[in-house]
């Protein structure tokens, strides 16, 4: 399996609660991002460094070359925005039990959560495209409850500039 779980989103909320809300277009650095009600979610404290935001969507990344990507956009700033990867629990990256730990600490029930790391993208040089992610302070998600903490973990295995071969 690979380590990036490219469907990873939040779960749907019920039908009831989706007929109610409709999508959203948001104007953004990336572009105009579809906002899905079900793709919304709280985060209590913010990123790190952005503790001020606390209302977000995941949406989907306009380049389709960079399908396993998601957006990580502020709803209260339209500047405010990460690209993130999604990950599954289970990705042979972060340790079980540190992904296991990080839940617990929040409450997070681990089998309806998941990671989202960060990613930074950088041309080099030669102008080719360098990515890392941020293995070191993830964040995680509890799908069932639209929440979601950012982390960090204290093992010396974690990097916070990740190569990623894509």
């Amino acid at each position: 399996m690979a380590p990036y779980d490219t469907h990873a989103t939040l779960a749907h909320a019920d039908a009831s609660t989706c007929t109610a809300s409709r999508e959203e277009q948001m104007h953004t650095r990336f572009g105009t991002l579809t906002i899905k009600p079900e793709h919304k979610l709280e985060m209590p404290k913010g990123p790190f460094g952005f503790a001020g935001y606390t209302q977000f969507a995941l949406a989907d990344v306009p380049n389709q070359a960079a399908s396993q990507f998601r957006i990580l956009q502020s709803l209260e700033d339209a500047s405010v925005s990460f690209i993130v990867l999604p990950i599954a629990a289970d990705n042979g990256w972060i340790d079980a039990k540190d992904f296991q730990a990080a839940c617990q600490s929040y409450c997070f029930d681990p089998n309806t959560s998941g990671l989202l790391l960060i990613a930074t993208m950088r041309r080099d040089a030669n102008g080719q495209v360098q990515t890392t992610v941020n293995m070191k302070a993830p964040i995680v998600l509890d799908t069932a409850h639209q929440l979601a903490r950012q982390v960090v973990f204290t093992g010396e295995g974690y990097s916070i500039q990740h190569p990623l071969e894509l």
